[in-house]
């Protein structure tokens, strides 16, 4: 079995990825991001939302790899 390098799981909630360092400004900027950037959605956790934060870096990676593949 491979040895993975990522980082324990860490669930998020809104206001942490709205005042994070996600590049989210907004409420309305997040919920675009989901509808219509592929954005990970929410898991409803005690009637809240949350976000699994290692799908959120990989979201980010994926808009990075995209970025410098349309630049090649």
């Amino acid at each position: 079995m491979e040895e993975s390098t990522r980082k324990p799981r860490r669930i998020i909630g809104q206001k942490h990825i709205v005042k994070g360092p996600y590049g989210v400004d907004s409420l309305s900027h997040l919920l675009t991001l989901i509808r219509d950037h592929g954005f990970p959605a929410p898991i409803k956790y005690g009637g809240a939302n949350r976000w699994d934060e290692n799908e959120i870096l990989d979201w980010i990676e994926r808009q990075a790899e995209a970025r410098f593949a349309a630049a090649e």
